[in-house]
């Protein structure tokens, strides 16, 4: 089976760009600091960098830091991209299980981050030595906040667009004085920069000479110098925004249940450490949690995880587990909440192993499935959303994959046999060349701009798509086809793909080992078509080229009502349009400047460069207007195929 390629945030922007190190002077002598068996980011050039391992929370200092803008977010599977301050270079990354967020002072969610925001991340390497994982990111409100420092406004120059401040300590008492850096900074703000006071936003011009701020900040880089996004005005916001941020998260995380890796296994015993950070206010709030809901002797519902944090099915996919001990851990680590408990199940599971992820709901807590989209126990009409067989379950496949067994061999194609799901190699790039008659072409790369002969397979591939009907309630069910080119969501042919469109391209070795055999190519329109998710508009920007879109699932008819509701949003980014880009609005072409707030979006795009967004050719507003290009699609495609047939008869 091929599905299209899980077109998810995580792939969208793929393939990863590494990041630059943090270089050393030439003529500074290389720093040696016996504290760390490791290279860091400030001495022991020399040695190696710290290497992850399931179920070991990595040291401080093990990481590599690099600052960034947020430009898109995948919430499911804990990932995203991000433009590097400096250099402006596109850097995708993933989080591990014990990847942490903070904003606002408080642990979040990823979807808890507004795009554009400034965030520093700390980054670990993944198997190709490249720094895609990141173990912790942090925005500006949190560094400043954390380090108990706030500015003072000295002075406004809105005509200049600045604001001149100094950096002053918070006092630990009241009756303290407060230090302030002998040094003033200034903040670029815009007629877009927030101002925030209570939970009420206010005008830059309300701002008075000694007031205390926090603020946020876009990336600085090519595009545009760091600018403030948000400043919120004295002290006891600041506290407020911090408590409502923290009160937020342990809502969310009270719904999905504590999530924790499993230290140990020892007879019927488990022993599990809670995921989170080490953090005094974070490490306080959890154990004031565990003290009054999760006493020792009480039974704690125990639900399998994935490594995305992710539960199969929280009602029954779990077991009822004895709280015998609680004790503290030691710091210095990422990801580790500092609490270790230790659980009776009333029955192992398989999925009770060591370096396993499981989730933990206290027993008033209400156990129920994660949002829908979010959890792995139902069939979701969108792959995208599905559980990804050869990432869960390895040893199922007697190949490598994109998601695994990379000591294994690719998949060889084999002439008259369509190759078998997940078999195939996904590289994302722009279609530059089409020589129709021989089924060949050329795409270029994504990030790295590496030009791709590719020949297309007489083969193909299969393509499975949902055939319930939307007031469907029942079991999801399948269907496949089998093309070589899918354009606006239906089988195509090559010449039909316009050249400049970026494309998945399903790729497998040839004789050399090279991946140019191609067995399926498909636009970015059919991935969100055959997978049944869509753009929404959340917000329009076009004096700056983009859109703010969600991306979403379709509503969902709920079961023994008459109503539909919309599952969550499962991730957001940026779409770059331009004044070339194409809207369409049932069968007519429309103007950017029709487009609202709200729009259901499907779209196409151009490739990636190293620092450049795609940028959106097409873009169709609407399931109607989707449907009207698939339609006259297959009609071209259902002619040209007849007509061949014709020829082929005389």
């Amino acid at each position: 089976m091929v599905y299209l390629s899980r077109l998810s945030l995580l792939t969208l922007l793929a393939p990863f760009a590494p990041l630059a190190l943090l270089s050393t002077s030439p003529a500074a002598e290389p720093r040696l600091d016996p504290r760390y068996s490791f290279r860091t980011d400030f001495a022991n050039e020399a040695l190696p960098w710290y290497q992850l391992r399931q179920g070991e929370f990595p040291p401080y200092h093990s990481d590599h830091r690099a600052g960034g803008e947020l430009v898109a977010a995948d919430f499911i599977h804990r990932s995203g991209v991000f433009r590097m301050n400096g250099t402006g270079q596109l850097a995708s990354f993933t989080m591990p299980y014990f990847g942490m967020v903070h904003t606002l002072n408080g642990p979040a969610d990823l979807r808890d981050v507004p795009l554009g925001t400034g965030l520093l991340f700390f980054l670990h390497q993944d198997a190709n030595g490249e720094f895609t994982r990141a173990a912790a990111m942090q925005d500006d409100f949190t560094m400043t906040a954390n380090h108990n420092f706030n500015y003072r406004l000295d002075a406004l120059k809105l005509e200049e667009g600045k604001l001149v401040l100094t950096r002053q300590k918070i006092p630990a008492k009241e009756t303290d004085a407060k230090e302030a850096d002998a040094k003033s900074s200034e903040w670029l703000i815009t007629s877009e920069t927030r101002v925030w006071k209570d939970e009420t936003q206010v005008k830059l011009t309300d701002l008075v000479v000694g007031d205390e701020l926090l603020a946020n900040f876009s990336g600085s880089n090519p595009q545009h110098p760091r600018r403030c996004t948000d400043v919120w005005v004295g002290a006891q916001t600041h506290r407020n925004v911090a408590e409502k941020q923290r009160a937020k998260y342990a809502t969310f995380i009270k719904q999905r249940g504590l999530p924790a890796v499993i230290a140990k296994v020892e007879g019927k015993q488990m022993v599990v450490d809670l995921l989170g950070s080490d953090e005094p206010a974070d490490r306080n709030a959890l154990k004031a949690l565990i003290a009054a809901e999760f006493p020792i002797g009480k039974s704690v519902q125990t639900v399998v995880a994935n490594d995305e944090l992710r539960s199969y099915w929280p009602p029954v996919d779990g077991k009822r587990s004895n709280l015998l001990k609680v004790e503290s851990t030691s710091g210095g680590v990422y990801g580790s909440a500092g609490l270790r408990l230790t659980l009776e199940p009333s029955l192992m599971l398989e999925g009770f192993r060591a370096g396993r992820i499981v989730r933990l709901f206290a027993e008033k807590w209400p156990v129920a499935d994660m949002p829908f989209g979010e959890g792995l126990n139902t069939e979701m009409s969108s792959m995208e959303a599905n559980e990804i067989a050869p990432k869960e379950y390895p040893a199922q496949f007697p190949y490598r994959t994109d998601f695994g067994n990379a000591e294994l061999g690719w998949y060889q194609l084999k002439a008259g046999e369509i190759p078998p799901r997940y078999s195939q190699h996904i590289e994302f790039g722009e279609l530059i060349s089409v020589d129709a008659a021989n089924r060949r072409g050329q795409f270029r790369a994504d990030r790295s701009g590496r030009v791709v002969d590719f020949t297309l397979t007489a083969e193909g591939a299969f393509v499975y798509f949902n055939t319930n009907m939307p007031d469907n309630t029942g079991p999801i069910r399948w269907d496949s086809l089998t093309a070589s080119v899918m354009y606006l969501g239906t089988p195509a042919e090559l010449e039909d793909m316009p050249v400049g469109t970026r494309c998945a391209f399903h790729l497998y070795q040839d004789e050399k080992g090279a991946f140019t055999r191609a067995s399926l190519v498909t636009d970015e329109f059919s991935e969100l078509a055959v997978n049944k998710v869509s753009w929404r508009i959340n917000a329009l920007n076009l004096p700056e080229g983009r859109l703010e879109v969600a991306r979403r699932l379709p509503p969902r008819k709920q079961p023994r009502l008459s109503g539909y509701d919309q599952p969550p949003d499962i991730g957001h980014a940026w779409l770059i349009v331009t004044p070339e880009t194409r809207v369409w609005k049932g069968t007519q072409q429309v103007s950017l400047t029709d487009l609202s707030v709200g729009d259901e979006l499907f779209a196409n795009r151009t490739g990636e460069t190293a620092t450049e967004l795609a940028r959106c050719t097409d873009l169709w507003v609407g399931l109607d207007t989707q449907k009207n290009a698939t339609e006259a699609q297959r009609k071209k495609h259902e002619a040209r195929l007849k007509q061949r047939k014709t020829g082929e008869a005389r």
